[in-house]
C-alpha cells in the first residue's frame, strides 16, 4: 500500500506505425497510479507528495527559488461527494510558498498542476500550516458572512511516505 507507480505504454502495428501513452506533447513524460490500501484513518483530504532526495536537497538549498520542482503528488480527496479515490498527478512542479516562511523547516508548499490534468479545475494549490484549523476557521467565517473567499480544505500531507504536517490546503 501507498505505492506510487509511474508508466507510460508504446505500441507498434505491423506496418510500423507508433503510437505512445502519454503522447511525446503530453508535459509529463509518464502516468501513474497510485496503489492504497484505505489504512489511514482520516476524515480530511490526504496528499501523498513524492520528491526525490536530488529535488529535496535543491529546495533545502535555494528555498527562495520560485522555480517549480518535479515531483508528484497523490491526492486522496475525502469531502462529500468525492468518492473516486485517490488520484496521481505525475511530473507536476513544487517549490516553496511564502515570503519570510521558506526559511521555515516546515515548508509550506505551492503546487502547479499540468495543463491537462488539473485539481478541481484549478492550476495551483497553495498550503499553509501555522495553526492549520485556526486558519480554516478564517476561511470558513468569510464564507458564512457571503464574502467571496478561496475555497479551503485542512489537508494531512505525507512526504516520501512519512506523515509530515498537517495543513490548509487553498487554490
Amino acid at each position: 500500500s501507498q505505492t506510487l507507480v509511474h508508466y507510460w505504454v508504446r505500441v507498434e502495428d505491423e506496418a510500423g506505425r507508433v503510437t505512445s501513452f502519454p503522447y511525446e506533447s503530453d508535459p509529463a513524460p509518464t502516468a501513474a497510479y497510485f496503489h492504497y490500501d484505505n489504512e489511514i484513518e482520516s476524515g480530511n483530504t490526504l496528499y501523498f507528495l513524492f520528491m526525490d532526495r536530488q529535488t529535496l536537497t535543491q529546495l533545502s538549498r535555494n528555498p527562495r527559488d520560485d522555480a517549480f520542482l518535479n515531483c508528484s503528488l497523490v491526492i486522496d480527496d475525502r469531502r462529500v461527494g468525492k468518492e473516486e479515490g485517490p488520484i496521481a498527478y505525475a511530473h507536476i512542479g513544487a517549490r516553496r510558498r511564502g515570503r519570510n516562511s521558506r526559511m521555515n523547516s516546515r515548508h509550506q508548499w505551492k503546487f502547479k498542476f499540468n495543463r491537462d490534468h488539473l485539481y478541481d479545475g484549478n492550476r495551483t494549490v497553495d498550503t499553509m500550516l501555522s495553526i492549520p484549523l485556526v486558519q480554516r476557521l478564517g476561511f470558513m467565517v468569510f464564507d458564512v458572512a457571503g464574502t467571496d473567499n478561496l475555497e479551503s480544505e485542512v489537508i494531512g500531507l505525507y512526504l516520501n511516505g512519512r506523515f509530515w504536517e498537517p495543513y490548509v490546503a487553498f487554490e
